[in-house]
């Protein structure tokens, strides 16, 4: 059986749980391998072909003093032990921050001890420096296929073995959920601002939750049943969701759903609603694919480039034009005919386009 380690961001996110979801499903004869912490784990733990490793607290206060001292992770060493293959799924996994050149140290390794790496679902940035770009355009000749999800990605790196192709989570097989009859149900998802690189550069948090209560209380009085959703506890969303129904006027038709570990439901609650306000990318993903009314709320590049590789006209909202002109409106939603959604969903396919070809190669 190939033996594959796969790395990604495993904060218990629906978008990024997706894609290890996604992977695994198409990939049965595979055995997969993840690091991950136990309570990041109860959505995986009944996979048949995934090994979870558990981030326990001794490797946890190893890994601490390790990057304090500028030194790999014990999974960085570890893993290419179980296998000579490596793969990286994830979205914006690419965005430099102080600690990029550490990350980029990691990836480098990883080149130099697996024989296969590859790359899947990403977009590329933000990015400040033309030296951070240049580092990775390096790195990414040396590897065996990397799939963005957007042509701005594509288009900044002349390397072999690369390609574009629609979100990863376009994938997602979709025959047992509500696609033509919808309630009369309108999804929220919310992020925290102040922990985002927002293009703008400036807070607009308290602005932002405002502006979404006064949408919240226009659709209870339209008689929508509203769903504020928190795709992510880690990075903030039910903090949001609980300040939001705290400070509602009338909080009579509407609840809280925090994803944890229930893919599922998170999924069938997106599928039956009529509309969906995203401020989550995968949440405009999701909401497109299953034929929603989609509000996308643009607070970074990738939600942007997202709509941009989909229609030719502006068709989407910075966190700012919400706040001063977001309303509900049909023109400020999107929605994609069958036919549409049929068409990106067999583009997303050529995200594994180098990994299938591995896989078919160690198959023979």
């Amino acid at each position: 059986m190939i033996k594959v380690f796969v790395s990604g961001y495993w904060k218990s996110n629906l978008g990024d749980d997706l894609f290890l979801k996604i992977l695994c499903e198409k990939y049965p004869n595979v055995k997969f391998y993840v690091f991950l912490d136990r309570k990041n784990s109860r959505q995986f733990q009944r996979v048949a072909n995934l090994t979870i490793i558990y981030n326990n607290l001794l490797f946890r206060l190893i890994n601490k003093l390790l990057r304090k001292i500028g030194l790999l992770q014990v999974q960085d060493v570890l893993a290419p032990m179980l296998t000579d293959c490596f793969l990286e799924i994830g979205g914006s996994i690419f965005m430099q921050d102080d600690n990029w050149e550490y990350r980029l140290k990691q990836r480098a390794y990883a080149r130099e001890r697996y024989s296969q790496y590859f790359i899947i679902g990403s977009n590329f940035g933000p990015f400040y420096s033309q030296d951070y770009i240049e580092k990775y355009g390096d790195l990414f000749n040396k590897l065996n296929g990397i799939s963005f999800r957007d042509s701005y990605s594509y288009n900044l790196f002349k390397v072999k073995n690369i390609t574009r192709a629609s979100d990863v989570i376009f994938g997602l097989r979709t025959n047992s959920y509500q696609f033509e009859y919808k309630k009369k149900q309108a999804v929220i998802s919310v992020i925290d601002t102040s922990k985002k690189k927002t293009d703008t550069g400036s807070n607009f948090q308290d602005s932002y939750e405002r502006k979404i209560i006064d949408i919240v209380d226009e659709l209870t009085y339209k008689g929508y049943k509203v769903i504020l959703m928190s795709f992510c506890d880690f990075e903030g969303d039910t903090t949001v969701v609980n300040r939001i129904y705290y400070h509602l006027n009338n909080n009579e038709n509407v609840e809280i759903f925090e994803y944890i570990d229930d893919i599922d439901t998170a999924i069938r609650i997106i599928s039956e609603s009529e509309k969906v306000i995203a401020s989550r990318f995968h949440a405009a993903v999701l909401g497109l694919m299953l034929g929603c009314q989609v509000l996308p709320i643009a607070y970074s590049g990738k939600m942007k480039n997202l709509i941009d590789d989909i229609y030719k006209e502006k068709k989407w909202m910075s966190i700012e034009e919400f706040i001063n002109n977001g309303n509900l409106n049909d023109s400020n939603f999107v929605h994609l005919m069958r036919d549409e959604i049929e068409f990106i969903v067999s583009d997303s396919e050529n995200q594994f386009m180098f990994f299938d070809n591995f896989i078919r190669s160690r198959n023979k």
